[in-house]
């Protein structure tokens, strides 16, 4: 991998942590305040840095992840929290824990960061999170375009050129899978090409689905920039984001807050 962070499972635990306390918490406070109790779940959570600051204001949070090495990890830095029934983690897929909780239990807040992009089916994954949310419950995306400098993920590539080498993964299949056929990260690269979003799908989906916009803010510099690369977070500007498809090649992530209308 190009960069220390993927590697260093602390660091890039606090990594998660600062962006959510300093973006993502405040990001979700503009619509409603964030009480003690209320249920929050993270779907792709990995280690529960996103969940931290949510746990510091004592929510009851959980995490839901298919790797069982992330939630092993989540388990031992939260075990105190876990005792006391505050935290709950998973490995399972999302359709199995919804279908299982649809009837049981409801959330106030569901959040998915940076993980939208991995799941094949865009709509069904919006259908189904419908079904465990509470009333007046908000969702909050955040992920990046597809066509953005690093839409592909291409930065988990060992190879140092591949991952900083931008925008390739845009080619033509036949190209792009002979540039990265021998890299560990293949499998991982092939699928985040097929799974490709851009806002303008994304969008489209949720307003067939009858949820609303609460807010929306798309960058030219991610926040989490700030805390990889020391870089200033910058949104993008108003007039591109109105260029529907020219947005996508200069927006590095973009955030979301949806409810059902």
């Amino acid at each position: 991998m190009a960069f220390d962070f993927h590697k260093d499972r602390n660091k890039y635990f606090y990594l998660q942590y600062n962006n959510s306390r300093d973006y993502i918490l405040p990001f979700i406070q503009k619509y409603k305040k964030i009480k003690s109790k209320e249920k929050i779940l993270e779907i792709g959570c990995r280690d529960g840095g996103v969940l931290k600051p949510f746990i510091d204001l004592s929510c009851e949070c959980f995490g839901v992840d298919l790797s069982k090495k992330h939630i092993s990890d989540a388990k031992k830095i939260y075990e105190k929290e876990i005792k006391k029934n505050q935290v709950h983690f998973f490995v399972q897929d999302i359709y199995d824990f919804i279908n299982e909780n649809k009837d049981k239990k409801k959330f106030d807040i569901i959040i998915l960061k940076d993980v939208i992009e991995h799941i094949f089916d865009h709509k069904k994954l919006i259908q189904n999170v419908k079904k465990i949310l509470n009333k007046n419950a908000c969702i909050y995306l955040g992920f990046p375009p597809w066509q953005n400098p690093y839409g592909g993920h291409q930065q988990v590539c060992k190879n140092k050129f591949l991952a900083l080498m931008p925008y390739y993964h845009i080619l033509p299949n036949f190209i792009y899978l002979s540039l990265i056929k021998n890299d560990p990260s293949f499998l991982f690269l092939k699928d985040t090409k097929n799974t490709k979003i851009t806002p303008s799908i994304f969008e489209k989906i949720i307003k067939k689905e009858n949820f609303e916009i609460l807010y929306r803010d798309m960058y030219f510099i991610s926040p989490m920039y700030k805390y990889k690369f020391g870089l200033k977070p910058r949104k993008l500007w108003k007039f591109l984001e109105k260029k529907n498809y020219l947005r996508n090649f200069f927006t590095t992530t973009c955030d979301y807050l949806i409810k059902i209308k």
